[in-house]
């Protein structure tokens, strides 16, 4: 670590570190602590909002691709039938790719960047910690598992696009 830092930036470093624990539980540093988290926190749940809705707009849309399919099936066996079978499937792949990205970028992107830790600077504000839960709870029990199932109902759908193709 010497070769990328000079000695009195690492010393700088260290310093900071040993004088946390006297800021700590001074007024001033819980409040700044306690907005800084909170602005995060709030961050997180308007890009979570977001992202909330593009997902249900992602699912209208597997929806009607799910609609089309049974209209394409009962055609007769023929060129047309199977360039529509074909299209569906590149349109029920490029959703699954889009959904994914969008998941990823998320996480990524504001899950794990604004959800600071439980115990984040010995914050230990009720609201905060009540508003930090109910996010994590979120993404745990609706949007994880959601995407997930989607993911796996696009991926369904896809081989049955395929299975009808041949």
């Amino acid at each position: 670590m010497s070769h990328l830092f000079k000695k009195s930036e690492v010393d700088s470093v260290a310093q900071n570190k040993d004088i946390l624990p006297f800021l700590r539980d001074n007024a001033w540093f819980q409040e700044a602590a306690a907005e800084r988290i909170l602005s995060e926190l709030t961050e997180l749940r308007e890009t979570m909002d977001r992202f909330d809705k593009k997902r249900v707009e992602m699912i209208q849309e597997l929806t009607s691709l799910l609609a089309l399919q049974p209209r394409i099936l009962m055609q007769p066996n023929s060129g047309e039938r199977e360039k529509r079978l074909a299209n569906l499937k590149e349109d029920a792949f490029q959703l699954k790719q889009c959904l994914s990205d969008a998941f990823n970028s998320f996480v990524r992107n504001s899950y794990r960047r604004y959800l600071p830790s439980e115990n984040a600077c010995g914050v230990e504000d009720i609201l905060i910690q009540e508003m930090r839960s109910n996010l994590v709870r979120r993404f745990e029990s609706i949007l994880k598992p959601d995407v997930k199932k989607c993911l796996d109902l696009i991926d369904a759908f896809i081989k049955r696009c395929q299975a009808a193709e041949e």
